[in-house]
């Protein structure tokens, strides 16, 4: 299932309901996203841009250590994706030190451009964003992530989903093993997890009564808090809802 993306100069003053974000790092762009811009979106994904639209005889090598610097002090995950943007440029040897500089810093390179000629940049990693504005959310053939519509704001895109993004719901691995520990629970399940879901929901902004039974209205709590933290809405307590249901993201 593809996820879709927004992405804008500027912060929107209400964000969409997406799955991810892409914010803008540094470059030719007219504004830096600001560390509290950034954590105030509720998108789960996120994706750093560069931005380089005419890199002609740009330096490489000091454009990726600005990115970097700029990465490390938003405090984003080693391995993450980091998207470059060169408009309607072609410029493969400029791509190729960025790749090179940027796997160095240990993070994924995905390319950004006009869908004509985007692959043409040579990526090594052999991902591309291509600008192919369809206005009919897709993901084309050949792309990891498709730009399908573009407004005077902001323009959304569709992404493949097992793509390296920051995932603003990972966690320590000690946090994981304790989360994959917990049983999944669901209608007709008793006993003080249940009490504990129960509790954890009206934390969430959903009362329910804490009697230790798996019912309806706990599922439509549960369903609630899922949809919060944009999981699917089944209801059923696993590995996925536990993380929202205990830290609320």
């Amino acid at each position: 299932m593809a996820l879709t993306f927004f992405d804008s100069a500027w912060p929107l003053a209400n964000p969409l309901p997406v799955d991810g974000v892409c914010f803008y790092i540094g470059g030719d762009t007219p504004h830096v996203w600001t560390k509290p811009e950034i954590e105030a979106q509720p998108a789960r994904y996120r994706l750093p841009v560069f931005v380089r639209s005419n890199p002609g005889g740009a330096n490489a090598t000091g454009d990726v250590t600005a990115a970097v610097t700029y990465l490390h002090q938003l405090e984003a995950p080693d391995g993450c994706l980091v998207a470059w943007d060169t408009e309607v440029a072609d410029d493969p040897a400029y791509i190729n030190a960025v790749y090179r500089s940027l796997a160095a810093a240990g993070y994924k390179l995905i390319v950004y451009g006009t869908q004509s000629i985007v692959t043409q940049e040579n990526n090594p990693d052999g991902l591309y964003w291509g600008a192919d504005w369809t206005g009919t959310p897709y993901l084309r053939s050949g792309d990891a992530m498709t730009q399908y519509v573009s407004f005077a704001s902001y323009d959304e895109s569709e992404a493949e989903s097992g793509l390296p993004f920051w995932d603003t719901h990972s966690m320590p691995s000690w946090q994981e093993q304790l989360m994959e520990s917990l049983p999944t629970l669901a209608v007709g399940a008793t006993g003080a997890l249940v009490k504990t879901i129960q509790a954890l929901c009206c934390a969430r902004g959903r009362t329910v009564a804490i009697n230790g039974d798996f019912d309806t209205e706990t599922k439509g709590a549960v369903q609630f808090a899922q949809s919060a933290a944009h999981l699917v809405t089944d209801g059923v307590v696993g590995p996925e809802t536990w993380p929202a249901l205990i830290t609320g993201v």
